[in-house]
């Protein structure tokens, strides 16, 4: 897997990390797939801020709220569908 580089993605880095670093967002990954086949990961900001730890595409993050929707829509689709009855 490449760290994603050149024309395509370096007009954005900049304002990326610049965002970054006036927000309370600790870091950003980028992942570029090509064919179903991820070509290209780079990741931006940190896995700990106060250590000054960078975080890289292999940092494992915790999801935290981010997952309840994926995991609501995973439940009510077959409720809907009536495939499953929570009852």
């Amino acid at each position: 897997m490449a760290i994603l580089r050149g024309d395509r993605i370096d007009p954005v880095r900049t304002p990326i990390v610049e965002s970054l670093n006036q927000s309370n967002v600790v870091s950003l990954s980028i992942v570029a797939t090509q064919n179903g086949e991820i070509v290209g990961a780079e990741s931006v900001g940190w896995v700990d801020r106060e250590a000054r730890v960078r975080t890289t595409p292999n940092s494992v993050s915790p999801l935290a709220s981010l997952s309840k929707s994926p995991t609501a829509a995973g439940v009510v689709v077959p409720v809907d569908r009536q495939f499953v009855d929570l009852d």
